[in-house]
């Protein structure tokens, strides 16, 4: 639902710590064979460790072909896959991140594959990265996937990360912290959007938390967030549908100038369907117009 593509599209980067122990002894993989996993060379019977191993080497490979894995999703089904299996699986995707010498991009591509999928014993691992001796990058993107995983543990790193010195981790741990039900995080979180240091990308982390559960304060956000071109189509159209439900007379300029932005029918027809629903809920001081602005 929502909250499952909010967390998909959570953006930022992990961590790691060596030799973080979970709450928990981990679960070791085990090494009798799993007639339901085939190794790639010749079709024998794997055990879940070597299935693992399989696992991990293959998105390994993937991250160095980013936008391929991105086209199939296939980045994100390893990491279901090894969930599955046992939490403690996704470790080394972890560790791989948390490396001194890994590529920002390799870590944005680890956020991206987990994010889904976290678990409450990947807590310890993800809070020791918020070590102030960590990459700042890494730091935020581990106060990113603890925002994702509803266990007082994580509450407790993403508070603590909230007041630090750096903008992308406070920000990261803020926004977990909001999307967890924080309602006074949630609207100091909104009032970033009006920001000017706010970057693209956080304006879209700001609207998709807006719009789990948006009300009329927040029509002005939404107003605005309509008239970004670099805003998605996809999320402008879920605004319009947000809108329609909550609006009045005061997004109805947005809304109409928001279709030459966009320029899709599916899309314009969303909006005039948003228009003809505020009209009907509300007494207007002037006709709208379903047209195109000019």
């Amino acid at each position: 639902m929502f909250f499952a593509w909010f967390r998909r599209c959570a953006v930022g980067t992990i961590l790691v710590a060596c030799g973080c122990i979970p709450s928990a002894p981990p679960k070791e993989a085990d090494d009798k064979p799993n007639v339901d996993a085939v190794s790639a060379a010749g079709g024998a019977a794997e055990t879940p460790a070597a299935t693992e191993a399989r696992l991990v080497a293959e998105w390994s490979a993937l991250s160095g072909n980013r936008d391929t894995a991105r086209q199939t999703g296939r980045h994100k089904e390893i990491a279901y896959m090894l969930t599955n299996m046992r939490p403690e699986a996704l470790f080394p995707i972890i560790d791989i991140m948390g490396k001194p010498d890994t590529a920002p991009q390799v870590r944005v591509f680890a956020v991206e594959s987990m994010s889904m999928f976290t678990q409450p014993a990947h807590i310890e691992k993800l809070g020791a990265i918020l070590d102030s001796k960590n990459d700042t990058t890494a730091r935020a993107c581990a106060a990113s996937l603890l925002g994702t995983i509803r266990e007082p543990k994580a509450l407790e790193y993403l508070r603590g990360a909230a007041n630090d010195p750096d903008r992308r981790i406070r920000f990261s741990a803020q926004l977990g912290l909001a999307s967890q039900g924080d309602k006074g995080m949630r609207d100091q979180v909104a009032a970033m959007f009006a920001q000017a240091e706010a970057s693209p990308e956080e304006k879209t982390q700001i609207v998709l938390l807006v719009l789990k559960d948006a009300g009329p304060t927040d029509l002005p956000l939404l107003a605005d967030a309509l008239l970004m071109p670099t805003m998605d189509s996809v999320l402008k159209g879920m605004i319009v549908t947000s809108l329609g439900r909550i609006g009045d007379g005061s997004v109805v300029d947005s809304l109409t100038k928001s279709k030459a932005i966009v320029n899709e029918l599916a899309y314009s027809e969303t909006v005039d369907a948003a228009l003809a629903v505020i009209a009907e809920r509300v007494a207007l001081p002037t006709q709208i117009s379903t047209q195109a602005a000019p």
